[in-house]
């Protein structure tokens, strides 16, 4: 038995540098940790990424299909995974020193599969179980053939088998493109017919619509018209009334200039008036306070008796104050009649103010008037001016909005006229491939009568029939007794051929699981899970047989994967009893409550961008 001692990786996927003894592990859980982003607990932390390097050493490729560059750490120009086996060590290298090596001596990947009794498919079916790689079990039946035909060895069977498959190939692809071609012909006659009658609906759709934007645009139109009519009718309006208030603040200015015209001058007039009563009411006032002096200077002669004579200040006698009181009556005569006079002058001048007066107040509230008249008149002017600018706005505006709805209406899609031509294109090439079709069911029949022919004389009746069979037969016995072992109530039947609905025998591997004898319509994940492992334990173990060498491990990644808390218990449970055929069973799993089960354990940590091993 081969045995995996040791792992050694530098600069491989998520790993930089990661060392691993593997001597005496027995069952060994693989939890991770993914530091660098706590929603993914210990997805992405590179537990898959460990399994896989074993692989990618062995083979060459990982599970799911990368091979060269595409393995090696970001950043590095190089990657190498060394395994430590009992009977030799093996490198795979790429970038410096490039290539596989056997106890340092650079060897091919047909002697490792050699050496190792493996290929790399048989061993992804056998050997590793991963989340991204098809098991046998999963594997289509004609997969799972072709895996098993390398176990019968001869070159007669060889060449029987290669004419037998490529038979068996043949009348099932012309079978299944017979069918797929009848299936399609009938659907394109089908699609064809209700495309013609989709055509005319939508021709007919397609006039509806044309007529309708028609119609539409027209009604358009008129509306646009109405509403442009409506606007002139208003702006004319505007138009007329603002003439009309033109005119009248014409009038106005012009009444307006001639009454402040004439208000000035009634105003310069009454100035004129007023100044003449200033200087005669200070004249009569000068006069009356004269003619008031001299009464009183009159009235002291009177009484004066003696003493000096208060006019020319000389002694007072008979005659002295008699001639005294004489020019004093003359001055009181002369001045009274200047009072008079100026008395009735200023009488008639402030007769004259009481005249004109009245005609200024008047005058001034007409002017006044007018005024107040001539801003309502402005401001209406300014109104009605902006409303005219307002309605030309809204007169082009309308002319704008119209004329692009009008257009926007013209250049409107004709959803249906284009359906419909894509239709007619539709049709003229259904009816192509409906002529098409019919010639591929003439040529595959033609082509069936010959591969019938072939595959009688290399088919189930032949040796390599036979031989298929006998390793089939000793294939399901292997997994029927490892399911036993794994405590398992399952069995499996292989069979080899199956009948089709016309009476016709394929030739296959189908997989049928029982339960306690009864056939099982449908698996739950966890008997699903036990066949596969079981049905690649037996491979392995036929392998073995074939090759004379058994790989003493197993890699398991995430095998619990679909499984309900119990089916994920029971499998593990399974993983203990497996150790009778594989002393060294490796897990990854992120179930880290189950790693008690295991007789050791590992944690792959992934932080910032890299795995390493705690």
């Amino acid at each position: 038995m081969i045995e995996l001692k040791e792992l050694h990786i530098k600069n491989f996927a998520s790993f930089r540098k990661a060392d691993l003894i593997l001597d005496n592990k027995g069952l060994l859980f693989v939890e991770g940790e993914n530091r660098d982003d706590d929603s993914a607990e210990s997805n992405a932390s590179g537990k898959s990424n460990l399994l896989s390097s074993i692989g990618w050493c062995l083979t060459g490729r990982t599970p799911d299909g990368r091979r060269y560059d595409e393995v090696i750490f970001s950043g590095e120009k190089s990657v190498s995974v060394k395994l430590d086996f009992n009977i030799c060590s093996l490198e795979r290298r790429r970038g410096s020193k490039a290539g596989i090596y056997i106890n340092g001596r650079k060897t091919t990947q047909d002697e490792v599969n050699e050496l190792f009794g493996i290929d790399p498919d048989l061993f992804y079916s056998s050997t590793f179980l991963g989340q991204d790689f098809i098991s046998f079990f999963d594997m289509k039946p004609a997969a799972r053939k072709e895996l098993l035909m390398d176990f019968l060895p001869g070159d007669i069977i060889s060449e029987c088998n290669l004419l037998y498959d490529r038979a068996k190939k043949w009348l099932k692809d012309d079978a299944e493109d017979k069918i797929r071609i009848e299936t399609k012909l009938q659907t394109t006659k089908r699609q064809l017919e209700e495309l013609k009658v989709r055509v005319d609906d939508l021709k007919n759709k397609s006039l509806n619509f044309e007529k309708s934007k028609e119609e539409f645009i027209k009604g358009l139109e008129k509306e646009k018209e109405k509403v442009k009519e409506e606007k002139r009718a208003e702006l004319e309006k505007v138009e007329k009334k603002l003439l009309e208030v033109g005119s009248e603040i014409k009038k106005l200015k012009t009444t307006l200039t001639k009454l402040n015209k004439h208000y000035i001058q009634l105003q310069k007039d009454f100035s004129c008036i007023k100044g003449k009563e200033l200087g005669l009411f200070q004249k009569f006032t000068s006069v009356r306070t004269v003619l008031s002096i001299l009464e009183k200077e009159k009235k002291k002669l009177l009484d004066l008796k003696v003493g000096k004579c208060p006019v020319c200040k000389s002694d007072v006698t008979e005659e002295h104050k008699k001639k005294c009181i004489k020019e004093v009556d003359s001055k009181i005569s002369v001045k009274r009649k200047e009072y008079e006079g100026i008395s009735k002058e200023l009488e008639k001048v402030r007769k004259q103010i009481a005249e004109i007066e009245p005609d200024v107040n008047d005058l001034d509230r007409d002017v006044r008037s007018k005024e107040l008249e001539l801003e309502r008149k402005d401001s209406s002017l300014k109104r009605l001016t902006e409303r005219k600018e307002l309605l030309k706005k809204e007169l082009e505006r309308v002319e704008i909005e119209y004329d692009k709805r009008i257009l926007e209406k013209k250049n409107s899609d004709n959803v249906w006229e284009r359906e419909r031509r894509l239709a007619v294109k539709k049709v003229v090439a259904l009816e192509a491939e409906v002529e098409k079709l019919t010639e591929e069911l003439e040529a595959i029949e033609e082509d069936r009568k010959v591969l019938e022919i072939i595959r009688d004389m290399c088919g189930s009746t032949g040796i390599q029939a036979a031989l298929f069979d006998q390793f089939v037969s000793e294939l399901q016995s292997m997994t029927n007794s490892v399911l036993e072992t794994i405590g398992s109530d399952l069995s499996v039947e292989y069979t080899t051929q199956k009948e089709t609905k016309k009476g016709t025998v394929l030739e296959s591997l189908e997989i049928n699981v029982y339960e306690n004898g009864e056939l099982c319509l449908g698996l739950s994940g966890g008997q699903r899970q036990k066949v596969r492992i079981a049905s690649s334990l037996a491979l392995a173990e036929m392998s073995k047989n074939r090759s004379g060498k058994e790989l003493g491990f197993m890699l398991l990644d995430e095998p619990h994967r679909g499984l309900d808390r119990a089916g994920q218990q029971k499998l593990f449970e399974i993983f203990l009893n497996m150790l009778s055929y594989k002393p060294l069973i490796i897990v990854a799993s992120p179930q880290s409550d189950f790693k008690s089960m295991f007789s050791e354990s590992i944690k792959v940590v992934k932080e910032d961008g890299e795995s390493f091993l705690l």
